[in-house]
């Protein structure tokens, strides 16, 4: 609906009780036989399914790059709302919600990949004058409903529009460039995957092979 010219291919690998760990098999087992490179990976894990642990989201993204090396990664994050969007979770260091939000900021800004905050956003519309409830429908509930999965996606749609205009101020050689073969999408089997030891180093310098 936000862009009625575009052709666009959704595949959806979202299951119910499948967090971060689970998932790394999942993507491994759908590029494995998988045929067509995805532009764009949406990372959305809701509100408890990023793991415990420090390294399974970045796990994540170094396995999505050794198949997809192409593939724009794009971290979607939100949490639960039973306490409202503006409790003091996330003040608290050692509360789970805040861990999580700082390992998936810290990734983004290591690896350069765009993260959506849901919660920002609802905050900031609140902000504005709206009320938390159009947000998020349903008042403070654990999980989103269908209207704020509509909202997710304004979100995306207004993130596209704010990149697209960036790229109206490139010149002609710069869009040139990226049409290239080096920005296409690629999908790489089991027989093609090499090592990505001259990638960026992974954060911390964990051994995550």
């Amino acid at each position: 609906q936000a862009f009625p010219g575009a052709s666009l291919d959704m595949d959806n690998h979202g299951r119910g009780g499948c967090d971060l760990e689970c998932a790394i098999t999942d993507v491994i087992i759908t590029q494995t036989s998988g045929g067509v490179p995805p532009d764009m990976l949406v990372m959305d894990f809701g509100q408890n399914g990023w793991g415990n642990g420090l390294t399974e989201l970045e796990k994540f993204v170094r396995i999505c790059h050794l198949f997809l090396p192409g593939t724009l990664l794009v971290i979607l994050w939100n949490r639960d709302m039973v306490s409202g969007p503006f409790d003091s979770e996330l003040q608290n260091p050692n509360h789970v919600n805040s861990k999580m939000l700082k390992i998936a900021t810290k990734t983004a800004d290591h690896y350069s990949l765009p993260l959506l905050n849901f919660v920002h956003a609802v905050r900031q519309f609140i902000g504005d004058g709206g009320k938390f409830e159009k947000m998020w429908p349903g008042g403070q509930t654990h999980h989103p409903s269908w209207a704020a999965h509509a909202y997710y996606a304004d979100m995306f749609a207004f993130w596209f529009n704010k990149e697209l205009q960036k790229l109206e101020t490139f010149s002609a050689e710069q869009l040139q460039k990226l049409g290239g073969v080096e920005f296409k999408p690629v999908l790489l089997q089991p027989t093609d995957l090499r090592a990505d030891k001259d990638w960026i180093a992974p954060i911390d310098k964990f051994d995550l092979e």
